[in-house]
């Protein structure tokens, strides 16, 4: 690229301090070097004419053909003004993009053509630049057709105070410059975010720039201004000289290294250091120092070395046998027992299906497939490998996956070697077999193969059919028994074999009646694996079949009893029921003669008497009846207790179809305290804001 102007490299340290003029970022390159090739046109073209103006007058007329042609190829919008702004001659390319412009503003003043406020400013330049009478520039932003666009309009004085304004279009430049801006603001956004360490140094140790990562550090002081040798350990320091001096010769290759800090507390502490050269005007001007603090991680490395050491020297000493293996079962490690193992062999860098048996290397391979897809539990499982010798082993094996980076990189066995208790379990399993199929009991057992056939059995079973054992041995079950019950026999035995499991099933003997719960359990072979037989055990349950049997029998009778018992407490319940209702019908016929034979009576007699005393015994009288035949009083008194006596009689009254009128006539109150209680009847009984009539309920009191 060409050299950087001067006035953009001003521009560039100016407004995007973190960009170096020397080294640009390629993708900022092509961008840059277009403003650039525009600044030196810029300046060609201000050269050219300044020479021009100061041509003689006679120069001046003689190349102004000249000047013309230049003029009309000239890039940018070119004005020529009187003193007072008045637009003497323009020129204007194609590529004009002022929305206000147009052809035929000769004549016009230079404010009226452009928006009033960049019109106010040109005018404003005009009457300064003819006051200094030096060349000057004003920027102004005008709205596009599609966007903002930005303008420099540069000044320029002419003969016969007449002004050359040349207006050009800075859109791009504006936009590099606010990009770079918003570059610097983000990556000093990002070095105040940043955890890691960030400053900056001149050429001299003077520290020039820190971030909050390193004030935090500091417990809050501020170093800048300070050298960088104050903070870096005595036996340390004389090497920083050198590397110094390396960066001012303009050594820019980036240095990574260990670099120890002295703490404000006084102690060390380690960082994992950067340094890159900075550079201004292409020159070497400081270096940038990243650190992260990794302190914690070579403590961490310690411990874990040690911890390497100690599990390492536990492996070495272990009994048994550990091995760790690739992803592709090539052996990485093999402890000491291992070796024994193998009489002497180291075995690493040999793939471990060496010393595995064929039938297992399917299974190894699809395991591994799943420890490389991240599959990380701890695998239990008994494992075959086979000696020097050529003898087969088994071991209880453990299988662990191993990460490196949290990627699955390999697997560790740890095996102990468990041939000699294989071989006591499975004598111990034959005998366990032996005897337990051979004991004898009170109970009858006997064995058979898969076909049914008999193997052995005790003497109770055999004196059941009255025959010696050796007439069972070797002869078919089907031989003793009827046709179904053998074929019953043979389904659960199969069931037994096919599934290695169990069963219980009653059965009754053919000889004599009596019932059994026959036991069925299979037999395996010497390995524990394939069935080979079938033990059953016959239990006589005779005496608790009969039992149950009564059992059943008396609860079904009981349950008999149970439904007639239901039926007669059916019947009594009708019975109940008729006798109540017979009652409230004798009740209420009782009821009805008494008021129509003799309540009326007493009535007149009330009316008719005079003396107090008298009236005061036909009321008693009278009250004495009522509660005599009054069983709705009585329901309602005790259904609803917190009804008064009073509002007994009134509710009784209502229910005969009373009138308030006749209720306050025959209880000698007023009307309105009739209707108080009706109201205090109705809240009592629920019926308060219901549209239910009072007559109408109390009626199903009855």
């Amino acid at each position: 690229m060409k050299e950087i102007h001067s006035l953009l490299k001003r521009q560039i340290k100016r407004h995007l301090k973190s960009i170096d003029t020397g080294s640009i970022p390629e993708a900022w390159e092509r961008f840059i070097s277009s403003i650039n090739e525009s600044y030196w046109q810029m300046d060609e073209d201000r050269k050219m004419l300044e020479g021009s103006l100061e041509t003689s007058s006679q120069e001046l007329l003689e190349a102004n053909s000249g000047m013309r042609a230049l003029i009309q190829t000239f890039p940018d919008l070119l004005f020529r003004t009187d003193c007072g702004g008045t637009i003497l001659d323009y020129s204007a390319s194609s590529a004009t993009d002022l929305p206000f412009f147009r052809e035929g503003v000769t004549g016009k003043q230079i404010r009226d053509i452009f928006p009033p406020n960049v019109g106010k400013k040109l005018s404003d330049a005009i009457d300064t630049l003819h006051k200094k009478r030096s060349l000057m520039s004003t920027e102004f932003s005008i709205a596009g057709h599609d966007s903002e666009h930005s303008y420099e309009a540069r000044l320029l004085p002419l003969l016969e105070s007449q002004v050359a304004i040349i207006i050009l279009d800075i859109t791009l430049r504006k936009q590099a410059e606010e990009a770079l801006r918003e570059s610097a603001e983000k990556y000093r956004q990002l070095a105040e975010t940043s955890h890691d360490i960030i400053l900056t140094v001149d050429l001299n140790f003077k520290i020039t720039y820190v971030n909050r990562a390193l004030l935090d550090f500091s417990g809050g002081v501020n170093p800048v201004g300070m050298s960088v040798i104050d903070f870096t350990p005595p036996h340390l320091r004389q090497h920083q000289p050198t590397m110094m001096q390396k960066r001012r010769e303009g050594v820019s290759d980036v240095w990574s290294f260990e670099w120890e800090v002295i703490h404000p507390t006084g102690k060390s502490v380690t960082f994992d250091a950067r340094s890159t050269l900075l550079t201004a005007d292409g020159k070497p001007s400081g270096v940038m120092f990243v650190l992260r603090d990794v302190t914690g991680r070579r403590l961490a490395e310690e411990a874990l070395r040690e911890s390497e050491a100690k599990y390492r020297q536990f492996a070495e000493k272990a009994h048994d046998i550990i091995v760790t293996v690739d992803l592709n079962f090539k052996i990485t490690y093999a402890n000491k027992a291992t070796l024994d193992f193998l009489g002497g062999i180291d075995p690493v860098g040999m793939s471990l299906l060496d010393f595995i048996p064929p039938h297992w290397h399917q299974l190894q391979l699809e395991m591994m497939n799943k420890r490389r897809e991240g599959f990380s539990d701890v695998v239990i499982y008994e494992w075959e490998a086979v000696r020097p010798t050529g003898k087969i082993a088994t071991f209880d094996a453990q299988a662990t996956l191993l990460t490196q980076d949290g990627k699955p990189s390999g697997v560790i066995f740890v095996a102990r070697d468990i041939t000699g208790r294989k071989r006591a379990e499975d004598e111990l399993r034959d005998s366990e077999e032996k005897y337990r199929s051979l004991a004898s009991n009170a109970d009858l057992m006997f064995l058979v193969d898969r076909d049914c056939r008999y193997l052995f059995m005790n003497e109770m079973y055999a004196e059941r059919f009255d025959l010696p054992i050796e007439k069972f041995i070797g002869r078919p079950y089907g031989d003793f028994h009827s046709e179904e019950h053998t074929r019953v026999f043979s389904q659960i035995v199969g069931t037994v074999i096919s599934n290695g499991e169990s069963s219980q099933h009653d059965y009754k003997s053919e000889i004599d009646g009596r019932v059994f719960l026959q036991t069925f359990s299979p037999v395996k072979d010497r390995e524990g694996k394939a069935i080979i037989a079938v033990t059953v055990f016959s239990k006589d349950i005779t005496e608790r079949k009969q039992a149950e049997e009564a059992l059943e029998k008396r609860e079904k009778e009981l349950v008999k009893k149970a439904g007639e018992l239901e039926d007669v407490n059916a019947a009594l319940r009708v019975l109940l029921e008729r006798r109540q209702q017979d009652k409230y019908e004798l009740e209420e016929m009782v009821l009805q003669n008494v008021k129509r034979n003799v309540l009326p009576y007493v009535e007149t007699l009330k009316k008719n008497l005079s003396a107090s005393k008298e009236i005061t015994y036909v009321g008693i009288i009278e009250s004495n009846i009522e509660n005599i035949i009054s069983p709705f009083s009585q329901r309602l008194s005790s259904k609803y207790q917190d009804l008064t006596p009073k509002e007994i009689q009134v509710a009784n009254l209502i229910r005969e179809g009373k009138s308030t009128k006749d209720i306050a006539e025959i209880l000698n109150l007023s009307y309105k305290a009739i209707d108080t209680r009706r109201h205090n009847i109705r809240s009592k009984l629920g019926l308060k804001n219901k549209k239910t009539n009072l007559h109408a309920y109390l009626s199903t009191l009855s």
